[in-house]
């Protein structure tokens, strides 16, 4: 049994570990700072780095277009000592999930644990928080988070693909 904080963002619901949630937070966007070309904000005195889940997963931003003034929900994760705010859609709440591990040629996915199962059979990733973080530390320069994207030329379609396990 695993317990997490789950929530959505590009439109696909996740779990972080609840060991590693700190807090929960909203922010307006007046509050991010542009500090060494990277998005921050002012959190327990000291500026915290800060990015958008569905763009550390490289998913479809739903939320790109913020209403001016409109808070936007955060959550500030650790890892060792180091602390990320993650920008998401929605945060759901806490959930208790039946952890299935990944096999073989799954055994390591950037930023994913494990695989979980909520009590209403559906499943969602468990994302893991040490790989959140260095992405968001080794990421490119991101654009800001109150800035509005140009918009795209032809939207591209992301490719799928499907995992079929036939075991019991």
């Amino acid at each position: 049994t695993f317990f997490g904080l789950l929530v959505r963002s590009g439109g696909q619901l996740f779990l972080l570990p609840l060991s590693a949630v700190m807090q929960v937070i909203r922010i307006a966007p007046e509050e991010v700072e542009r500090i060494e070309g990277r998005d921050v904000i002012r959190w327990d005195g000291r500026p915290l780095p800060l990015a958008r889940l569905s763009g550390l997963l490289g998913l479809p931003n739903a939320n790109d277009h913020p209403q001016p003034g409109g808070k936007q929900m955060c959550v500030v994760i650790r890892s060792g000592e180091e602390q990320v705010g993650l920008l998401l859609d929605e945060i759901l709440g806490d959930q208790e999930a039946l952890v299935k591990e990944l096999r073989p040629p799954l055994i390591r996915i950037r930023n994913v644990a494990a695989a979980g199962l909520l009590g209403t059979g559906q499943a969602v990733l468990i994302l893991r928080p040490t790989d959140l973080i260095a992405a968001l530390r080794t990421s490119s320069r991101q654009p800001s988070v109150g800035a509005v994207p140009a918009e795209p030329a032809q939207a591209v379609r992301q490719p799928a693909i499907l995992v079929v396990d036939d075991s019991i």
